[in-house]
């Protein structure tokens, strides 16, 4: 059995792994006043595509006690952009015409 619908990402973020692994039989089943809710996100390089691509330079440091690695400066730069996303959110989410219509369409195919 094949897992094919998938309830929580954007359509642009599962467009490689549908068309790479799933021979495009992936479906978008997310409600979209969700998944779509940040497609206008201030910081997003290329809007309507959810997704940010951040270099960091960093140093991968281990604490003695442990075996995993971590780099605080890239974990420092998620922190970031997640505190300025669940600002975003809070400010922005709201039940509009687009979404209702978005979500509809996609609760009909699925």
């Amino acid at each position: 059995m094949k897992l094919v619908k998938n309830f929580r990402s954007h359509p642009s973020i599962l467009e490689f792994s549908n068309t790479r692994f799933y021979n495009s039989e992936l479906k978008a089943c997310g409600n979209a006043a969700l998944t779509r809710s940040l497609e206008n996100y201030e910081e997003l390089p290329r809007k309507k595509f959810p997704v940010i691509f951040h270099g960091i330079i960093g140093k991968d440091t281990r604490e003695a006690s442990s075996p995993s690695f971590f780099n605080i400066d890239e974990a420092t730069q998620v922190r970031k952009h997640c505190t300025s996303l669940i600002g975003n959110r809070k400010n922005s989410i709201r039940k509009c015409p687009r979404a209702y219509h978005a979500a509809k369409a996609v609760n009909d195919v699925c």
